[in-house]
């Protein structure tokens, strides 16, 4: 991806300075990594969010504690760059899909 967009993924100043269209173009592309690593740990995710922290329960009752929560089981299935899955997740309302919570 560095190569295609001409593009250092760890220096923010080259990040800063593409066009609008590459920026929109590299968030997809990562969104589309991001859920395809999620769905390969389908199972392990499903298994600790949604029967062993009781996701659907839980969200209902402790809103402001559920993040915490989320982060610990996400760091257990997924090493490094925990928060940033987890906001992305949270944001797509994937949990309440992986869980079939009702609405």
């Amino acid at each position: 991806m560095e190569d295609q967009f001409q593009v250092d993924l760890n220096s923010l100043e080259t990040i800063f300075d593409l066009p609008d269209a590459s920026l929109k173009k590299i968030k997809e592309i990562l969104i589309s990594k991001v859920l395809l690593l999620v769905q390969s740990r389908r199972q392990d995710l499903r298994r600790l969010i949604c029967f062993e922290l009781d996701y659907c329960n839980y969200k209902k009752s402790r809103k402001a504690e559920i993040a915490a929560y989320l982060v610990s089981a996400l760091d257990i299935v997924v090493t490094g760059g925990a928060a940033s899955l987890l906001a992305l997740l949270i944001k797509q309302e994937y949990f309440d899909k992986l869980c079939q919570c009702p609405k």
